[in-house]
């Protein structure tokens, strides 16, 4: 029977502190780690980590064991865990689109080279297993580091999530408002796909695709049939005030499925339509029209690439986003070019 969270957790609180100034291996997870990564994770975030899967030894082991996980380690020959950076499974319902992410070090270690040694293990042993078809990014904009080694990890700038996580998350560094993340994203093996570009978002579209080399081309956009429903998958992630909403196939009843997700007053909404669908440039206009406005681009998101937007309960701060390549600021720019166009036009309507 696999203990619970508590118990996880009065494990780790006992267990001895990790010695400074070990040598150390990057590696592949093994079952074996399972305990020192929950120990990892138990020195970096106490008990507030929002999953209890790191926590849990034999829940991280069967993750592993499902692909759901591939985990990277800065191992010790003692067999502690000074580091450890994830390629994992998330809210993409494509099975073969993993997030990069979860990356940490122990504080005795953090002015050494793991952090980068991590990255580039990653990107030789990772990267290339074919079942990762897809990889992107969330690297936050209140500085520079995650967004320099999604570079290294050969991303691209496709996607700009404004206010996404609440101010407590990062408290201990300073930060009073709510954080932004720069979406990065790299696609190692895709299918043919079409793309049904609403016209709104056509020339912005262009310019995100370009460098990522997809196979896609352009479809029919039609207005969904009578009557018909979506598949509208949505997670809440109330600790972060976040909803999202997976919309791979559009339907007529669109709006009262949007009216179900937005209860509760989440602090933000995104939706994420699926580009290959025909009536996506039809949900855009009713997105729009309820007040959603550009994310960007995320690539294989569905297996066909996904169109983010997003609805906001409080204004961005885009002058305090940090982003420091031309990509970047494209996106930034174009991103707060929509938000722009929605104030104003709803400002005009008042």
């Amino acid at each position: 029977m696999i203990m619970e969270k508590a118990e996880a957790l009065s494990r780790l609180a006992a267990l001895p502190p990790v010695a400074p100034g070990q040598s150390y291996v990057i590696d592949h997870f093994r079952p074996e780690d399972a305990l020192g990564v929950a120990r990892l994770y138990y020195t970096v975030y106490g008990d507030s980590y929002p999953v209890d899967t790191p926590y849990i030894p034999e829940r991280l082991i069967q993750a592993a064991e499902r692909n759901d996980i591939f985990c990277v380690l800065a191992r010790t020959p003692s067999g502690d865990i000074l580091g450890a950076a994830s390629v994992y499974r998330s809210s993409p319902p494509n099975p073969g689109c993993y997030e990069i992410g979860q990356t940490l070090i122990l504080p005795e270690y953090r002015l050494g080279r793991i952090f980068f040694l991590l990255y580039d293990f990653t990107l030789t042993n990772v990267l290339t297993d074919p079942r990762v078809e897809a990889t992107f990014s969330e690297a936050v904009c209140h500085h520079l580091t995650t967004q320099k080694l999604c570079l290294r990890l050969g991303m691209l700038a496709t996607a700009l999530e404004l206010n996404l996580m609440p101010a407590k998350a990062y408290a201990q560094e300073g930060l009073t408002g709510r954080t932004s993340c720069l979406v990065f994203s790299r696609v190692n093996r895709c299918s043919h796909a079409l793309v049904h570009a609403p016209q709104r978002y056509a020339q912005d579209l262009a310019l995100l695709y370009q460098g990522l080399c997809l196979d896609r081309s352009p479809g029919a956009p039609r207005n969904p049939e009578p009557d018909s429903a979506c598949s509208l998958k949505v997670e809440r992630f109330p600790v972060a005030g976040v909803v999202r909403g997976q919309l791979a196939t559009v339907g007529e009843d669109l709006d009262a499925r949007l009216d179900r997700l937005e209860s509760g007053s989440p602090d933000v909404a995104q939706v994420f339509v699926n580009l290959a669908d025909p009536g996506c440039p039809w949900a855009v206009d009713q997105l729009t029209a309820r007040g959603y406005f550009l994310g960007g681009l995320c690539p294989a998101w569905f297996g066909p690439d996904g169109l983010l937007l997003q609805k906001l309960a409080q204004p961005p701060d885009f002058d305090a986003l940090q982003t420091f390549t031309d990509r970047g600021l494209a996106v930034r720019d174009m991103v707060r070019a929509d938000y722009t166009r929605l104030t104003r036009a709803a400002g005009s309507s008042r």
